[in-house]
């Protein structure tokens, strides 16, 4: 059985792609020139220079698949054209699903993101809590709102999509857009990144990466067609997140509270410079009111369908942290 995994050579998808070998899979992987990789040397592994923007490179890459992962997208802070984030989230998705359709794949997994989703309730959200959002603090956000809606409509049409929906997620890995949770903790540990928005309180929902790549591919063998699976991990606030880390490398890491107010100061300051300069910012005002929330998710659906488990915090921390160790 051949699957074709978009977005391979990513954070998530490395670890998806060797996952799939690991088990005896063949794997198409869908990769732009410039993202070269190890997967290259990987048995079973085909690789097909290609983009999810070119439907001809996803005809080739695709063909002789049985099954389908679409991890490919930009999730990138900022873009100097926003228009971006649509063709390549929206319309990209809007390929893969079409040549899906064409080549009668059994089974197609979404990557979406809980940023695409409106929660209600205030209490810990599943899936059932999810609804259109009102408003976007992000183009990404938005984009992957209206990929969603391109899920849902070639659903109608009968290609059979199952939507994964992962958290914040962090782990040994690519250092890419996608692995920003990882990129945070890197700088935290080299005092590079020592404040908290407001006191820490916020809770966000922490995904290991080995269980997040391993959803995946529950999901492509046992989530069912049109539902939606949370792969998320523990609810945890970052001021406690950081306390596991000093706990772990055993060192009392500087840490100070930057209030909301400021942080939106810095952030306008960081798109002004974008602007004016085409200087890629920090961060945005979008992603500062996004990371100021309290997102805490449950995983129950994954864990009781699709037999999902999810590494303790502290335990998949200490794996991130000696891996990073390791890189220096």
């Amino acid at each position: 059985m051949a699957t074709l995994v978009t977005g391979g050579t990513g954070f998530i998808g490395q670890h998806v792609v060797r996952m799939l070998v690991e088990r005896g899979d063949v794997v198409h992987v869908l990769r732009r020139q410039r993202s070269a990789s190890l997967l290259d040397t990987e048995t079973n592994v085909k690789t097909f220079c290609g983009d999810i923007v070119d439907p001809e490179s996803i005809s080739k890459a695709i063909r002789g698949c049985e099954k389908v992962i679409h991890l490919a997208a930009s999730a990138r802070v900022w873009a100097k054209d926003p228009k971006m984030f649509y063709h390549i989230n929206v319309l990209g998705t809007r390929n893969v699903l079409k040549a899906a359709s064409e080549a009668g794949v059994q089974k197609v997994v979404y990557t979406s993101s809980c940023s695409a989703v409106q929660v209600i309730g205030d209490g810990i959200a599943d899936e059932s809590s999810f609804r259109e959002p009102s408003h976007f603090l992000t183009e990404y956000a938005h984009s992957k709102f209206l990929a969603q809606k391109q899920v849902e409509s070639f659903l109608e049409k009968g290609v059979p999509v199952v939507t994964v929906y992962p958290t914040r997620v962090y782990g040994p890995g690519r250092m890419t857009d996608g692995n920003a949770a990882t990129k945070a903790i890197a700088l935290y540990m080299r005092g590079r990144l020592p404040f908290m928005l407001g006191h820490g309180d916020g809770i966000a929902n922490w995904a290991y990466v080995g269980d997040v790549a391993r959803g995946h591919i529950l999901a492509l063998d046992h989530g069912r067609v049109s539902e939606r699976y949370i792969l998320g991990g523990e609810n945890m606030p970052l001021k406690d997140v950081l306390t596991l880390i000093d706990n772990i490398t055993q060192k009392k890491h500087v840490r100070l509270n930057l209030p909301e107010k400021f942080a939106l100061a810095f952030a306008r300051f960081e798109e002004f410079k974008a602007e004016r300069f085409g200087i890629r910012p920090f961060i945005t005002k979008g992603w500062v009111e996004s990371l100021g929330k309290s997102s805490p998710y449950s995983s129950d659906t994954a864990v009781r369908e699709l037999g999902y488990q999810i590494t303790p915090l502290h335990e998949g921390l200490k794996i991130t942290i000696r891996r990073l160790a390791e890189q220096q």
